[in-house]
């Protein structure tokens, strides 16, 4: 009995570490056109949206392009961190200017194997374009949007050079 119980695990545990390898390992269809995993390209501007940055990996697949972004930490339980989609929808903006080409989409993939995926459409242009906005006017107002506590914004890590501290609320 006690054999059969440790086939199994094993049996699983085997399972899980393929399944980990091909997500891990999996890459969009189609041909590969700028790749800067070794991080030494150079960044991308978009002077109309006021951005700049480049992707991990660009795709294309019949005339589409699919963004990739790796990222070495793990997402929260089942959803990527809305600052990485908001880096992926950067991405997608300057890829499209940059080659000229519709973005279907792109996808954040995190180290311990999970993927999410998102469509480059209206509503991530729209959320990207608020964000924007947001980041603009708190550059020219000093005024932040983050809603933090005094007791929060001591034990933060950038405190000691922090110049928005004075916003944050007692309690």
């Amino acid at each position: 009995m006690k054999w059969i119980l440790a086939l199994l695990l094993i049996a699983g545990l085997i399972g899980y570490l393929i399944g980990y390898w091909i997500q891990k390992n999996k890459k969009p269809k189609g041909k590969l056109l700028f790749s800067d995993l070794n991080g030494t390209g150079r960044a991308w501007v978009d002077p109309v949206w006021g951005i700049k940055g480049k992707p991990d990996e660009v795709w294309e697949n019949d005339g589409r392009l699919h963004i990739v972004e790796i990222k070495s930490g793990a997402p929260k339980k089942n959803a990527a961190y809305r600052s990485h989609v908001m880096q992926l929808a950067a991405y997608m903006r300057l890829a499209e200017v940059r080659f000229g080409k519709p973005v279907e989409g792109g996808e954040i993939r995190y180290s311990n194997g999970k993927t999410f995926r998102f469509h480059w459409d209206y509503q991530m242009k729209k959320d990207l374009l608020t964000v924007l906005q947001q980041m603009r006017q708190v550059e020219e107002t000093g005024e932040t949007f983050v809603s933090v506590t005094a007791n929060q914004c001591r034990s933060c890590l950038y405190n000691p050079v922090c110049e928005k501290k004075r916003y944050a609320r007692s309690g």
